[in-house]
């Protein structure tokens, strides 16, 4: 695990739309598999920002709409984990609720 890697995940649900998204931060900058219940869902690129720090994000949403991908898994009550080629670098249970 990098030692001072950082990342959040969040899911939320409205009465019309669903949407979960995933930040990793202070990693360097590159491609960053995501995966949800040991299922890859997605790549995270990271880019420097204006400030040198180096971010990168990746969002859901159902239904589906520009700048977003296509929510069509469940995160809740699944690891979450980023990875640096076959390594994980960040991981957590993501709660239920």
């Amino acid at each position: 695990m990098l030692i001072d890697a950082k990342g959040e995940a969040e899911w939320s649900m409205h009465s019309d739309r669903v949407e979960f998204s995933v930040e990793i931060e202070d990693v360097p900058i590159g491609f960053y598999p995501l995966k949800v219940g040991g299922i890859e869902v997605g790549i995270i690129e990271t880019i420097e920002m204006h400030d040198g720090e180096i971010f990168g994000h990746i969002k859901f949403r159902d239904p589906e709409t520009h700048g977003r991908e296509h929510l069509d898994f469940e995160p809740r009550g699944e690891k979450i984990e980023v990875l640096q080629g076959e390594s994980i670098i960040l991981e957590v249970d993501f709660p239920l609720e």
